[in-house]
């Protein structure tokens, strides 16, 4: 219980006793002043501890108050203080997350600009990439579908280059665009002056002195003959082309020979332009009087034929043509001008055949025609041994290789002398070779 409390029961207590004694009818005065002074005495005393206790309690309660206000105060303080720095706290917190919000929220839109921004960017080069495709696709459609004359013409007629050789000649063929369809091929055969020479010397003014001609086609992919569209450069290469005394002479499918007028000559090499092919010949022309060589082999067929001419070197313009191909069994003789060769018909040789040439130069015609046969043969050899296997003798059977059969007669023909009284000959027997006889019977042979 608290001080004020108890002083406040005192007094009551006090008091109760004071009226309790007055109601008893107590008449002593001086217990009764005794009382009253006790009780002032006491009241006064209780007054002034009770003064004295209320000024302690007053103070004390002032200092209480004072301590309570200030505790009231320092808490008030500190709760205003708390309550300040929690609101501050709350209001900066709110501010932090306002500020955090707002800059979550500037973040954001800032990323959500900048994601726009890069979406936008990426729909920037989404449709510039889309608008590039289509332009492409736009310009491939428009390609595809609108190829220039141009392109179509490159594509379907292209550029045309090939080489080809014959006769010792080099074809070289440049077509531009739009010459040849694609997949054109191009053929170079050798032609036989002969065909064409009499053409050609109504064609030509001057002397002819010697032809050389190819037969130039075209075919298309199918394996058509074709002709070019428009004219086109050919240059021909060969030893025969002079600079001074040259020509090149087409003939047409008909046989008539005409001669080219604008040629460019050069060494060894001719070059013109033209739109029409098929025989063209290098023709070498002159004042001499000429001879005309064929080397003619087995069957008639001429091996090669040069023209010469006086004061010409032998050696190179009559070259040794060979005498071509040729099949097992046949050997090369010489050289004749009897075309009714036998085996005993003289062969010539090469240098001989030169020789013999020049001393007809120059002839009294231009172009007269002189040949030469090889002289081509097959041939058995027979040998014959006497007991001891030692060689007596040897003899041939010749004949032409182009005979109509390889059966030839032969008549056994060799003399033998014995050694001795004790022996005689009887004839021949076949020790190696007999299947090379017809109708052997495996027996002995006897001198005719």
């Amino acid at each position: 219980m608290k001080p004020r409390n108890k002083r406040i029961w005192k007094r009551i207590i006090t008091i109760l006793l004071v009226i309790i004694l007055s109601t008893s009818h107590f008449s002593n005065t001086a217990f009764a002043e005794a009382v009253s002074d006790a009780l002032k005495s006491e009241s006064t005393v209780e007054k002034e501890t009770v003064v004295e206790k209320d000024l302690d309690l007053l103070e004390e309660e002032t200092d209480t108050e004072a301590e309570t206000e200030e505790e009231s105060s320092e808490e008030t303080s500190e709760t205003e203080e708390e309550a300040s720095e929690t609101t501050e706290e709350e209001t900066s917190e709110s501010v932090s997350e306002e500020e955090t919000t707002a800059e979550e929220v500037t973040s954001e839109e800032e990323t959500s600009e900048e994601e726009t921004e890069e979406v936008t960017t990426e729909e920037e080069v989404t449709t510039e990439e889309t608008t590039t495709e289509e332009e492409t696709t736009t310009e491939e459609e428009e390609t595809t579908k609108v190829p220039s004359k141009e392109e179509l013409l490159a594509e379907n007629y292209p550029a045309f280059t090939q080489r080809g050789f014959a006769n010792d000649v080099i074809v070289d063929v440049e077509a531009p665009v739009g010459a040849f369809p694609k997949g054109t091929t191009m053929k170079v055969t050798k032609v036989d002056s002969e065909k064409i020479e009499d053409a050609i010397r109504e064609a030509v003014d001057e002397r002819v002195l010697k032809i050389r001609a190819v037969d130039i086609t075209f075919f298309d992919a199918e394996g058509k003959e074709i002709q070019p569209i428009g004219e086109i450069s050919v240059k021909l290469t060969s030893t025969a082309i002079k600079e001074e005394n040259s020509e090149i002479v087409h003939i047409d499918d008909e046989g008539k020979a005409n001669v080219l007028e604008e040629v460019e000559f050069g060494k060894k090499e001719a070059t013109f332009h033209t739109d029409q092919f098929s025989i063209y010949a290098i023709v070498e022309t002159g004042e001499d009087a000429r001879i005309l060589v064929k080397f003619i082999g087995l069957n008639d067929q001429e091996i090669d034929h040069m023209y010469v001419k006086k004061n010409d070197d032998m050696e190179v313009v009559l070259y040794d043509p060979g005498a071509g191909e040729l099949s097992n069994g046949v050997y090369f003789r010489g050289w004749t001008t009897d075309p009714d060769y036998t085996p005993t018909t003289a062969a010539k040789t090469i240098a001989e055949v030169r020789t013999e040439v020049a001393a007809q130069l120059p002839p009294a015609n231009d172009g007269k025609v002189v040949a030469y046969y090889a002289m081509l043969f097959k041939d058995y050899r027979i040998t014959y041994l006497d007991e001891n296997n030692i060689s007596l003798g040897q003899e041939e059977v010749t004949f032409r290789a182009d005979s109509a059969s390889d059966e030839q007669p032969y008549k056994v023909n060799m003399a033998y002398t014995v050694q001795n009284e004790n022996f005689h000959f009887e004839g021949w027997n076949v020790s190696e070779g007999s299947s090379n006889i017809v109708g052997y019977e495996n027996r002995a042979y006897q001198n005719n």
